[in-house]
């Protein structure tokens, strides 16, 4: 669950428009206002973490950490060592990480 009214009181204090945090979360003005709203509830985690960044709380809006994804099976230590990495890269290093990710076949 997204905590919204963290995301509304956060947007108040920096005075940000819903155009702003999309330009610099680089994201669609939709998406943010559908967040705002309560008309996404399962953002994308990579989405979620933008938004989060551009207003100073990262991985505090959802109760899954910085994951707003609910894990559907366990993870083994193997398996989660990749998710833990991504998640405390830098941002620049994200992108890079994701199209390796995307690169690899599953058998």
């Amino acid at each position: 669950m997204i905590d919204i009214e963290k995301l509304r009181k956060a947007k108040k204090v920096k005075r940000l428009t819903f155009d702003e945090i999309a330009e610099q979360a680089g994201v669609g003005v939709s998406t943010v206002y559908d967040l705002f709203r309560g008309e996404t509830t399962a953002p994308r985690v990579d989405t979620l973490e933008r938004i989060e960044t551009v207003l100073g709380l990262r991985g505090e809006c959802s109760d899954a950490g910085s994951s707003s994804v609910p894990s559907l099976l366990p993870l083994s230590k193997d398996e989660a060592e990749p998710v833990t990495l991504y998640r405390t890269a830098p941002e620049a290093a994200k992108d890079a990480i994701l199209r390796l990710a995307r690169s690899y076949k599953t058998p």
